[in-house]
């Protein structure tokens, strides 16, 4: 079973006094751990600086962009994380 896609709101983490999303990571990093896991991917835009400093700041290496990963013209990096 795989976790397909999370996201969180850019709006309401810049809101809060905590980094909500970088606090639900690590909730998310527990149960996984938890169900056995060993590792997590994540897919952001190439041009989403903020996200792409984000994942890696929590330890995220991040891939070189993919070509139509989401459809065509839709660009990816892939950010992978062991557990």
């Amino acid at each position: 079973m795989r976790a397909r896609r999370t996201s969180t709101s850019s709006a309401w983490s810049r809101a809060s006094a905590v980094p909500a999303s970088g606090v639900s990571y690590e909730a998310f990093f527990d149960v996984m751990r938890a169900d056995g896991r060993t590792e997590v991917h994540a897919v952001t835009s190439p041009v989403n600086v903020a996200s792409i400093a984000f994942h890696r700041s929590l330890g995220f290496g991040v891939s070189d962009p993919i070509a139509d990963y989401d459809g065509a013209g839709a660009d990816r990096v892939v950010f992978h994380r062991s557990l």
